[in-house]
């Protein structure tokens, strides 16, 4: 035993102890630290590839809606085309 700085009395081997409980404590602690540190990791890299994956399917989207548009305004085209000959025809047979 021996007297601190304010004149406490203090045993040795308990303050041994604490200190190592303590060293261990902080150890533990940086080991959970780092886990975590690596589960975020690879939660942001998960993230980051679903990020891309859902521009993708943006992207596949809109080009679908795009080829659907033209394909409409073909359609739209071949039936006024088809609607004028058959006037055609019934103005024709009409006579």
């Amino acid at each position: 035993m021996f007297k601190d700085y304010s004149g406490r009395i203090v045993d040795i081997q308990q303050s041994e102890a604490l200190i190592q409980q303590v060293g261990e404590a902080v150890v533990a602690t940086t080991e959970t630290v780092e886990q975590l540190a690596e589960h975020l990791d690879i939660l942001a890299k998960q993230v980051q590839q679903q990020g891309y994956q859902i521009l993708a399917i943006g992207e596949t989207v809109q080009t679908l809606a795009e080829n659907q548009d033209l394909a409409m305004e073909r359609l739209h085209q071949q039936m006024s085309e088809l609607i004028e000959k058959l006037q055609q025809i019934a103005g024709a047979l009409e006579r």
